[in-house]
């Protein structure tokens, strides 16, 4: 059976002055950011966090799509179907997406030591 939905993407753009990338193929997209800083501001652009993974989410599910997001090469979150979120991702209101904790942290010191 084919898909509804196939991704096919290897996209550079910038947001709010913030280089952003996206790539995929198949059934998994990957957001590539540079920054918290940058991954901040991208956030803002686009509204509240609940307005854009709540609708997000739940179509990416739907569709039996997935998404990772990446600060500075480093994964912190992923949304799709069989992503569990923990504890961070409901305390930040981005559940059904997972937000690793560790990796979040290790992105956050990197980028405020000098």
């Amino acid at each position: 059976m084919d898909r509804a939905i196939a991704v096919e993407a290897d996209l550079e753009l910038a947001v709010e002055g913030h280089p952003v990338s996206m790539t995929g193929s198949g059934t998994h997209l990957t957001v590539g950011l540079e920054s918290v800083s940058g991954a901040i501001a991208v956030l803002r652009s686009l509204g509240t966090i609940t307005e854009l993974i709540g609708p997000l989410g739940s179509r990416f599910v739907d569709a039996e799509l997935s998404a990772d997001v990446a600060v500075g090469g480093t994964t912190v979150a992923r949304i799709g179907p069989h992503v569990e979120p923990t504890a961070l991702s409901r305390a930040l209101g981005v559940a059904p997406a997972r937000v690793w904790p560790g990796a979040a942290a290790r992105v956050a010191v990197r980028e405020i030591r000098p």
